[in-house]
């Protein structure tokens, strides 16, 4: 579902659900990059994943580029529009509602977090870890 589209038509903020259509994680993205998967309020993903994604748009190719010089703008245009549409907080009025209540305690299950936070398995093509390649970390 699109939530929000910056000024410059290249950049987009997406919210992303999961396979059951659930999940306020976020996406960024641009012509030739994205920052994917973040998520610093329910599931403790603030910095995501960044990649550079080239002329791929199916995730064949996609490099980490965390740290690298040559994306530093993208990823601080990303970071901007992110910043300017955060996502839900566990703390959110809705999820005071039992039933609402009910799924977040689901969605942060370990089984649910790494379904989320990952593509199934026949749509891994890239590096999905949530470690900082580029950061020593």
């Amino acid at each position: 579902m699109l939530a929000a589209r910056s000024q410059d038509a290249q950049l987009a903020v997406l919210e992303v659900q999961g396979a059951a259509g659930d999940g306020p994680a976020q996406l960024g993205v641009q012509q030739r990059g994205a920052h994917d998967v973040v998520e610093p309020h329910v599931l403790d993903v603030p910095l995501g994943r960044f990649y550079y994604c080239g002329t791929s748009h199916d995730g064949r190719g996609y490099q980490r580029a965390e740290g690298l010089p040559q994306h530093a703008e993208a990823r601080g245009q990303l970071e901007s529009a992110l910043a300017m549409h955060p996502g839900l907080t566990a703390d959110h009025p809705y999820f005071k509602q039992p039933k609402a209540a009910q799924w977040l305690n689901a969605y942060r299950s370990s089984a649910a977090r790494e379904k989320h936070l990952h593509n199934h398995k026949d749509y891994q093509f890239y590096d999905e870890s949530l470690e900082r390649p580029n950061s020593g970390a």
